[in-house]
């Protein structure tokens, strides 16, 4: 749950906003099922990262936070990236829920913001099942996720949305049905009359410290990958 009002009257505002133009929101509560299993894709990057050198990690770990130029950088900051994650969960500090994502036109269920978080979470324990919140824009096209419940109130988002009680959180509005920057896999092709919102929510401020923190396990990963 959060403790700031202020993440509590924008949250209110755009669920309140978003029922209002029959819209719903719901608990999902096998996400794996419907996006299928990370392993695929967990055995490639940690197995492209055990191959670098040690001087590409090295490098990695002495480079500026937002400097995006080096070689094998996206490689590098993803596979991390997991391992801090998982070491994240092993110790219980995870905070936010993933978000499910509808994508008729390539008939599919994806996980944005948060693939990261699933695959991890996956990787720490396969068998139990792992819950997404999903957003739906009640237009022909979307589909309700099945095993879902809906969330009657903005305080039942507001409790749904977190594992545990922060107030490190920032929450960004934006029209929902155009591609966007933030996720450019996002590429509807409905038009619609209704003016469908969805609604994101972060570290905010403290998105540095744990980019910081993530880069810090490269080195780690990289020996436990090639001992």
């Amino acid at each position: 749950m959060l403790s700031s009002q202020n993440n509590f009257s924008i949250i209110n505002k755009w669920f309140n906003n978003h029922i209002s133009l029959g819209g719903s929101v719901h608990i999902v509560h096998d996400t794996v099922s419907l996006i299928g299993s990370p392993e695929p894709y967990l055995n490639d990057i940690y197995d492209r990262f055990s191959k670098l050198t040690f001087e590409d990690v090295e490098h990695f770990m002495g480079s500026r936070i937002l400097d995006n130029s080096m070689p094998n950088r996206a490689l590098i900051e993803d596979a991390t990236k997991l391992y801090y994650l998982e070491e994240q969960i092993k110790q219980d500090k995870l905070i936010f829920k993933p978000q499910l994502l509808h994508e008729p036109w390539a008939d599919r269920y994806r996980v944005h913001p948060g693939s990261g978080r699933i695959a991890a979470m996956w990787k720490c324990d396969p068998i139990t099942p792992i819950e997404s919140i999903y957003i739906h824009f009640n237009e022909d096209i979307f589909t309700i996720p099945p095993n879902s419940t809906e969330l009657r109130s903005s305080q039942a988002f507001l409790d749904a949305i977190t594992y545990k009680a922060t107030t490190s959180i920032d929450c960004t509005v934006e029209t929902a049905l155009k591609r966007t920057e933030r996720d450019t896999e996002w590429n509807p092709t409905i038009v619609s009359a209704t003016n469908w919102e969805f609604i994101r929510y972060s570290e905010g401020k403290y998105f540095l410290e744990y980019k910081q923190a993530w880069r810090d396990y490269s080195l780690d990963l990289w020996l436990l990958l090639n001992r």
